[in-house]
């Protein structure tokens, strides 16, 4: 028989007291472990279950299902309660295996044996991998008993007492097993202080119904590490990935960071305590993934950072990819049991929407976000063709609709979108949100869509706070509502909002270069310098913060450094070429400026060149100009923040900018 590694339900089962029973009559310990084979092999054939190995008083057993374990095990139990009793205990895992020749070992099972250590006569354990794969099925009723360390074991693991009728629950206090030792050179008084303590405590706690309970304030969920069969799936590794953040987003008193900020750590090597200070978090979760043609697995561990790094929760997880909506739900449920939310388990499955999916759809799906996210118009072309499809296949799936509603937004925000881009936009967004009205980020689309395209400013309002309640975590709405409340001066809570969204998702160089622009506009201009040099330390390319850089410039009145931040961004990207033309204007340089304002009125006109061409006007000083340029048949998306811009700002008294803010429905200044 060749080696194979496999996933299996494991069941440890051996009779309590059989050695003392054999010393005070042999022919009755025997009669016990004879019944106790008997009926172990004829409930094993009952549930699918397969003997790997019988002692004198117990065995160890495996299953492919872990549903049929926990029923194999009542069932066993049930039968050998009655006379003549058999003392059985029994522990249950879900765990990796390796099979070779006719050995088996792995962690899985010493697990398992460690969980049925701890048992009582007619007791059933079982640990967390099991109660995840059975904790939606009503036959069972299960009691969490704590999280306890065991021997040569890692990981604190909870361990759970299945409560159905007939079987003995044993009680937490008094438990035995096989522990890790704990070594104590304790001052006897202050041991005795101590144990006093714990006890108010548990009292305390259990009126609280939160023991066990670690609290942790932010976390991070690190990119899966792939097993070797998953090569060439990057794409699907990703996707899970992101979908786990989503999820684990809606737990609204935890600050859960951004994949794209995870992400750039795949392949680092960097310890988890650097990382933890870099992304700012206390809690880290890790895990490996592995994948079929119809299933996922994950096995993951939560890593509390501080006081000290300590893995306090482990899961895994074997699910087919029908159910990944529901996967995603227990294991945000299964962290929330561990960590302090703010909200009941109750609360937290409210907001799922565990239905089944299409496989091929679903994988789609990741696909095209994935390529939608890379850098090369030729990826994002990818990417949407296979949003197109994964629609046309399953016009009744709400996340492929969300896909391609952002991928239209990003369409939009483009130098020149055609109108067809927003509307195709809006009609996916809302498509979506009519087959699932829990997806924040659809909501968030429709709400970009009313800022920049429809000037909607309370229907824009509305939709960010309505994808806000849903996922607090969502870093893209937390960006957006910002400059919407900046577009009204409302800066206070436009920096609120962009401190989240940067802190959700730190690694991004917009949310950092963009939180200096709303300093500056603030007036905050030291401030603002901090950040955007912040931002290009992340991206030393990315023009938006060259921009951002000589925009802060200008206002130090250090017009040389601006002129070479602006021509910097303007050599990565020529758009940006308009800013430097306004700040040649500033600088008292206008031959200059003149000459970029020709070349652009030379070129093709687009929405975003003439939002420039009335920019270098303004700073001419040739107000008529800029006027008709502002008008431009195509407003740019720019313009609705232009009442707050510091270059615009001397138009304040001019009758003209207040109707043409009243235009865009905006209120005067």
């Amino acid at each position: 028989m060749s080696k194979s590694r496999r996933l299996a339900a494991i069941m440890f089962s051996d009779i309590e007291g059989y050695t003392r029973m054999m010393e005070e009559n042999e022919q009755t310990g025997r009669s016990i472990s004879k019944r106790y084979r008997e009926v172990l092999e004829r409930k094993l054939s009952a549930f699918d279950g397969t003997l790997i190995q019988t002692y004198g008083d117990g065995s160890l057993c495996i299953f492919s299902s872990a549903v049929q374990a926990v029923r194999c095990a009542y069932a066993i139990q049930l039968e050998l309660q009655q006379d003549p009793v058999v003392p059985l205990r029994i522990g249950l895992h879900l765990g990796d295996i390796v099979i070779d020749n006719k050995e088996l070992y792995g962690a899985g099972i010493n697990a398992a044996s460690r969980i049925e250590s701890m048992g009582v006569s007619g007791s059933i354990l079982i640990s967390g991998p099991i109660y995840n794969e059975i904790k939606n099925h009503q036959e069972f009723q299960l009691k969490s008993l704590g999280f306890f360390e065991f021997k040569n074991i890692e990981h604190a693991m909870e361990v759970f007492a299945l409560e159905n009728r007939g079987l003995v629950i044993p009680d937490a206090a008094v438990l035995k097993g096989k522990f890790k030792e704990k070594v104590s050179k304790t001052n006897p008084i202050w041991y005795v202080m101590g144990i006093l303590l714990l006890v108010i405590m548990g009292w305390w706690m259990g009126k609280q119904g939160s023991g066990n309970i670690a609290e942790i304030q932010a976390m991070a969920v690190m990119p899966f590490q792939a097993t070797s069969n998953m090569s060439n799936q990057e794409s699907l590794r990703e996707g899970i990935h992101s979908g786990l953040v989503s999820a684990l987003g809606q737990l609204n008193t935890v600050r859960v960071i951004s994949n794209t900020s995870t992400l750039p750590y795949a392949q680092s090597g960097k310890p988890l305590n650097e990382i933890s200070e870099e992304l700012d978090v206390d809690g880290i979760v890790t895990g490996e993934i592995s994948l079929t043609p119809d299933s996922v697995f994950l096995d993951l561990r939560l890593v509390k950072m501080i006081p000290e790094e300590k893995a306090i929760w482990t899961g895994n997880y074997n699910r087919k990819i029908t159910e990944i909506l529901k996967l995603y739900q227990d294991i945000r449920t299964d962290i929330a049991r561990r960590i302090h939310v703010g909200m009941t388990i109750s609360d937290i499955d409210a907001q799922a929407r565990p239905g089944n999916v299409n496989p091929d759809n679903y994988k789609a799906f990741l696909r095209g976000m994935y390529f939608l996210n890379k850098s090369t118009p030729e990826d994002f072309e990818k990417g949407m063709q296979y949003l197109l499809d994964a629609v046309k296949n399953d016009p009744a799936d709400p996340r492929a609709y969300t896909g391609l509603a952002m991928g239209y937004a990003i369409m939009g925000h483009g130098p020149d979108p055609e109108d067809k881009i927003w509307k195709r936009a809006g009609a996916a967004a809302t498509q979506a949100i009519k087959l699932d009205s829990a997806l924040a980020e659809a909501h968030t689309v429709l709400a970009i869509i009313k800022l920049y395209y429809e000037w909607d400013w309370e229907g824009a309002e509305r939709g960010f706070q309505k994808a806000l309640k849903i996922n607090p975590n969502l870093a893209i709405a937390h960006f957006h509502y910002a400059w919407y409340l900046a577009c009204f001066g409302r800066f206070d809570e436009a920096i609120e909002q962009h401190l989240l969204a940067k802190e959700l998702d730190p690694l991004t160089p917009i949310n950092t270069v963009d939180m200096g622009s709303l300093y500056l506009w603030a007036g905050e201009v030291d401030k603002a310098l901090i950040e955007v040099n912040e931002g290009l330390e992340l991206d030393q390319n990315f023009a938006h913060g060259w921009w951002a850089l000589g925009n802060v410039y200008v206002a130090k009145g250090m017009y040389k450094e601006a002129i070479e931040a602006h021509q910097q961004a303007s050599d990565i990207n020529p758009i940006w070429r308009g800013a430097l033309g306004g700040t040649y204007a500033l600088a008292g340089q206008s031959v200059k400026a003149r000459e970029i304002l020709e070349e652009f009125k030379a070129s093709e006109i687009s929405p975003r060149s003439a939002f420039w061409i009335a920019y270098m006007y303004l700073t001419l000083g040739e107000y008529e100009e800029m006027y008709s340029w502002l008008e431009y048949e195509k407003p740019d998306i720019w313009l609705v923040t232009i009442r707050t811009w510091p270059e615009f700002r001397v138009l304040y008294d001019d009758p003209r900018f207040q109707a043409f803010l009243r235009r865009m429905k905006q209120p005067s200044v």
